[in-house]
C-alpha cells in the first residue's frame, strides 16, 4: 500500500488550534475541545494511507479539494498531489 505525506499548512494549523481554543474557552467544553481534536488529527492521519478517503467538498470540485467529516462544528480540507506523494491539509472548512 503506497503511504503519503501528509503537510498541514500554517494556516490550516492555525484554524485547528483557534477553533479548539474556542471550544474550550469560549464555549467553556475543555472535554469537547479535546474530543473534537483528536476526531481531526485521527482524520488527518488517515489521509496517510487514504488520500482519498474523503468527498470532494461541492464548492471545490474543480480543484479536488477534499473535506474531511469527523464533525458538525469544522472540518480539515485537503489536497493530494500524487507526482510527490504528497496530501496538503489546507484548510479547516467550517
Amino acid at each position: 500500500m503506497k503511504r503519503y505525506r501528509v503537510e498541514v499548512t500554517d494556516a490550516a494549523m492555525a484554524a485547528i488550534h483557534a477553533q479548539a481554543r474556542y471550544i474550550a474557552v469560549e464555549q467553556a467544553q475543555p472535554p469537547n475541545a479535546q474530543s473534537w481534536l483528536g476526531a481531526v488529527w485521527n482524520a488527518i492521519d488517515a489521509l496517510e494511507t487514504f488520500p482519498r478517503g474523503h468527498p470532494i467538498a461541492e464548492e471545490n470540485d474543480l480543484w479536488g479539494t477534499r473535506c474531511a467529516s469527523c464533525s458538525r462544528v469544522a472540518n480539515p480540507s485537503s489536497s493530494v498531489d500524487d507526482e510527490r506523494a504528497t496530501v496538503w491539509v489546507i484548510a479547516l472548512r467550517r
